[in-house]
């Protein structure tokens, strides 16, 4: 994904080819299309995640108690 940021937007942006508008939805296109949108139960720890057909994925954590919150900030990271 690095290298197509660089190769389609930084390069081309550089080199004139590329409006700042157009490179802000392009970078956008990149970033978001390999990603996958998951979030997790916060009563009982299970990750939904959606897979590249469209359908829903689940899966349910070893020890309930302490894998509920997997997908959660750190405290010190903001």
């Amino acid at each position: 994904m690095f290298d197509t940021l660089d190769s389609a937007i930084i390069d081309s942006i550089f080199s004139g080819k590329l409006s700042k508008d157009d490179a802000y939805m392009h970078a956008r296109k990149i970033v978001q299309t390999p990603a996958r949108t998951m979030w997790q139960c916060g009563s009982c720890g299970r990750l939904f995640i959606d897979s590249q057909d469209g359908s829903q994925q689940c899966f349910s954590p070893e020890n309930p108690e302490k894998g509920k919150s997997i997908l959660a900030l750190k405290k010190d990271s903001i």
